[in-house]
């Protein structure tokens, strides 16, 4: 019996400013690893957060068995 684990999403984030009057003023850039190219740019901390909620990210379909599966 194969049983699908969850994987994480895979993100790359680059930050390449931060504010230093207000750190929750950054720019960078989220790109999806899911070998889609999805890039996005954000400009705070709550875009960052919104991006990597909703943004495809390296997901299943893979399949791998556990030591209970082996055990069958």
């Amino acid at each position: 019996m194969m049983t699908e684990l969850t994987t994480a999403n895979s993100f790359i984030v680059r930050v390449y400013r931060v504010d230093p009057e207000d750190p929750h003023k950054l720019t960078g850039l989220v790109e999806a690893m899911d070998g889609s190219d999805v890039r996005a740019p954000f400009t705070n901390l709550d875009e960052l957060a919104a991006l990597l909620s909703r943004l495809p990210g390296k997901r299943g379909g893979r399949k791998r068995r556990t030591k209970q599966d082996a055990n069958l």
